[in-house]
């Protein structure tokens, strides 16, 4: 019978612990690497909505969210400013009390203004990973993918 040497053993025996190790960890749930970017005080840029890339218009300010530690939310629909409250624990995130200002919007911008604030109001989840932000529905399906810039 064909032995392999000591230390090819020892190797093999260590890969097959980390692949089971990380195939057990998959199966026991999901989990996300822990995010490197705090949601208080980040500037978090839309960057698609809807599976669609968001839409900057020219001489517009893009759609982003900046969250405070007192529960306040502000930001911009791509069009107009956007203001509200929040609530977060764990994976848990909703939104209440939004309003914009009344400023006009046409075309691309209005659609995109009308589609961000029908998906902050059905938000209940969030995943992070690194600097990417992703507001998910009751079901934790996906609704806008948002990136984390810098303020300065």
């Amino acid at each position: 019978m064909f032995m392999l040497p000591q230390s090819l053993r020892l190797t093999l025996a260590v890969f097959a612990v980390v692949g089971l190790t990380g195939l057990l960890s998959a199966c026991a749930g999901r989990t996300a690497p822990a995010p490197s970017e705090p949601l208080v005080g980040t500037y978090w840029r839309l960057d698609s909505l809807g599976g669609e890339a968001a839409v900057v218009g020219d001489q517009q300010r893009e759609a982003h969210l900046v969250f405070n530690a007192a529960g306040h939310v502000r930001g911009s629909t791509g069009c107009n400013r956007l203001m509200g409250r929040y609530q977060h624990t764990d994976d848990a995130l909703s939104f209440s009390a939004l309003g914009t200002t009344r400023r006009a919007c046409s075309g691309p911008l209005q659609a995109q203004q009308q589609d961000w604030l029908d998906v902050l109001s059905r938000t209940r989840h969030l995943a992070r990973s690194g600097d990417r932000l992703v507001l998910e529905d009751s079901r934790e399906r996906p609704l806008a993918t948002l990136q984390a810039t810098a303020l300065y």
